[in-house]
């Protein structure tokens, strides 16, 4: 009879266990382990979170989150605007393999990359020679670009539709002929500038706005606030660039708009123009993510733990989660 009540209750007993071996429940539910989510779940997670979180707390929580977060899906669009506020306290060279090791993990599925200040050379050769489905790329305030790395890298994104080289000051007509020339199915171009804050404003220049009428029919939206080009060159752009829907004429100080370039503005089919008078309003593009903000309402991406300790077997297995192999 007594085997036949332990038999009866073996759950119990397991129960019992549990509860003894971890007394900060008092008895109550179990402890959710937070580690052994399922990584599809993680991933999704952590495409919520800022690309400076998933590197520097998600993926030092523990080793199955780490292992998450080398999942190419997270990495098809990277935006590393933010890291340009560091520049102060982290070295280029860090940042810039940083990066570079990111490229890496999207394993060629990378179609949407953003940079600000820091990009290099080496770095958009590197974004070049492994995302070959690249749509959008936006380098902004990268003055050490240079127009030979521009222009061997524009080469190798065939697929590219927007393209932003706002005061890249490296980078001149040439460099725009050329993306126009290599990337067919571009359809957006912010090459806004500032030097119009510091050079003689009598200065003109059409040579960028003919780079653009000759080699970009295919523009949808442009951005060229700050240029000095003239009516003319604005003319020889209303001309060839038809399917416009949008043109960002600010502080082109060198436009006398005549009656007729004004006219084209207004009646040519162009749904929205900003003229050089107009006062600065937010960008036409951003960089949202492709889920719409209400996918993940009841997510919350925080972590104020304490980072994960790792074994000397899983630092040998995985290397140094900041530099070595964490990018």
């Amino acid at each position: 009879m007594d085997d036949h009540m332990a038999s009866e209750n073996p759950r119990k007993e397991e129960l019992g266990k549990e509860e003894r071996q971890n007394p900060k429940n008092g008895g109550g539910k179990e402890e959710r382990d937070w580690s052994e989510m399922p990584c599809d779940l993680l991933v999704r997670v952590f495409q919520l979170l800022e690309t400076q979180d998933v590197f520097y707390k998600a993926q030092r929580v523990c080793s199955s989150w780490r292992k998450a977060t080398f999942d190419s899906s997270l990495w098809r669009s990277l935006s590393l605007l933010a890291w340009s506020v560091w520049e102060e306290d982290h070295d280029w060279d860090e940042m810039e393999l940083a990066a570079k090791r990111l490229v890496d993990r999207s394993c060629s599925q990378l179609v949407d990359f953003s940079v600000q200040k820091f990009g290099t050379d080496a770095l958009l050769l590197h974004v070049a020679e492994r995302a070959p489905m690249l749509k959008r790329l936006h380098l902004n305030l990268c003055y050490k670009i240079t127009e030979p790395a521009f222009m061997e890298a524009i080469g190798k994104f065939p697929h590219l539709e927007e393209l932003n080289i706002s005061n890249c000051r490296l980078l001149s007509e040439l460099s725009i002929t050329a993306a126009g020339f290599n990337c067919p199915r571009l359809s957006c171009l912010f090459a806004s500038s500032l030097a119009s804050c510091c050079l003689d404003l009598t200065i003109e220049s059409n040579a960028e706005a003919v780079a653009i009428a000759s080699s970009m029919p295919m523009l949808k939206h442009l951005d060229i606030s700050g240029n000095p080009l003239s009516d003319e060159g604005l003319k020889q752009i209303l001309d060839n660039c038809t399917k416009l829907e949008t043109l960002d004429l600010r502080r082109c100080f060198n436009l006398a708009l005549g009656s007729e370039i004004l006219e084209r503005c207004m009646s040519g089919g162009i749904a929205r123009v900003c003229y050089p008078e107009d006062y600065e309003v937010e960008s036409s593009w951003s960089y949202e993510d492709e889920y719409p903000p209400e996918f993940f309402d009841d997510v919350d991406g925080s972590y104020d733990g304490e980072d994960y300790e790792f074994s000397d077997a899983e630092w040998m297995s995985y290397g140094d989660p900041m530099w070595e192999d964490a990018f």
